[in-house]
């Protein structure tokens, strides 16, 4: 094999860079309208409006009636690194909120064309600011409602090679309200609205749990045939629901499993449940799980991979054993195929 002749080495140009780096937060429309939407959670929103023309493909829009951004601090949520979440490095290991890294509104910025109208509830005023190709292009005030609205258009527009590794309208569609069922599941008590190419889809009102939200998301015949699962003891709780051993699936895709409120796709978490599931039912097939665990933030890193989907628990043994042990007591209520 011939060797391959190197050019000098050179620092890439800053477009270049923050290209790249968008590429690590923002593979498809649905990853724009997770950071949208954990950015409305992070702000306090209680109603979340999100509209979808083409698959979020040509227009994703998101609406909340958070807390808003001050004027001054408008264009600087652009700027990459920037966020309110943290300080210095040790934050990392206090961190509730969704986004710390700064990144989002950034990466979102870097490959298309964002327009945001903001404004705090005390301010009589709030704030417009385009952004295109990264770069802050207006700042001016704007009549609005108090929260956030942010307008994303144009998607991949300077980085065609990623635009045709997108799959179709219908199918981007799905990966984003599949996401959204996540975050309802998780936020009972948030309202969320989907509309989509200009007609509504889904509105998803707020109730006091997610037991609520069961039947809406999945139908009420099945949200019958679950048994909840609940421990709080030693500064760990974990809480949710599992199927009945009679309903069983060939598939993973109805496990969703939070840590402190954030949706993770974890293999370490779903070898607990589907090690104990099999174990106690006999079968090679999966449940439908709704498992939230908290935990001190301390207790877990969430800073591990760049979507934020995996995590690492520092005692992850005891996590391994506490689901295990929530899933047999849950089970040992409803089923008498087996024994202890």
């Amino acid at each position: 094999m011939e060797g391959i002749t190197l050019a000098a080495i050179e620092v890439l140009p800053e477009d270049i860079i923050e290209k790249i780096a968008a590429g690590e937060v923002i593979e498809r429309p649905s990853s724009i309208v997770k950071e949208l939407v954990e950015n409305s959670l992070d702000a306090g929103a209680r109603t979340i409006d999100i509209d979808l023309v083409k698959g979020g493909i040509e227009t994703i829009r998101v609406v909340d009636d958070g807390e808003g951004i001050e004027i001054d601090d408008a264009p600087r949520a652009f700027l990459r690194f920037a966020t309110s979440k943290i300080r210095e490095f040790n934050d990392l290991v206090k961190v509730r909120s969704f986004g710390f890294r700064g990144e989002a509104l950034p990466s979102i910025a870097a490959v298309a064309k964002v327009e945001m109208f903001t404004r705090k509830r005390e301010s009589l005023e709030g704030t417009r600011v385009v952004v295109e190709e990264g770069k802050v292009k207006e700042v001016t005030p704007a009549g609005c409602p108090p929260g956030t609205a942010i307008k994303v258009t144009e998607l991949f527009h300077n980085v065609p090679v990623r635009k045709k590794f997108l799959r179709s309208p219908l199918t981007e569609q799905g990966y984003s309200l599949d996401l959204i069922s996540r975050f309802a599941l998780c936020f009972p008590h948030v309202h969320f609205n989907v509309t989509l190419d200009g007609r509504s889809y889904m509105t998803i009102p707020p109730c006091s749990n997610i037991k609520d939200r069961l039947p809406l998301l999945f139908g009420a015949e099945l949200a019958k045939k679950t048994v909840s699962l609940h421990y709080d003891r030693n500064n760990y709780k974990l809480s949710g629901f599992i199927s009945q051993p009679d309903l069983q699936w060939t598939h993973t895709r109805y496990m969703y499993c939070f840590v402190n409120d954030r949706f993770v796709k974890d293999s370490f978490i779903q070898s607990a449940i589907i090690k104990t599931y099999r174990s106690l039912v006999g079968t090679k097939k999966y449940p439908l799980v709704v498992l939230k665990i908290d935990v001190p933030p301390e207790k877990v890193d969430v800073n591990v991979h760049p979507s934020k989907l995996e995590v690492r628990f520092s005692e992850p043994a005891q996590v391994f054993q506490l689901i295990g042990e929530t899933i047999t007591k849950a089970l040992a209520k409803t089923y008498t195929g087996w024994s202890n």
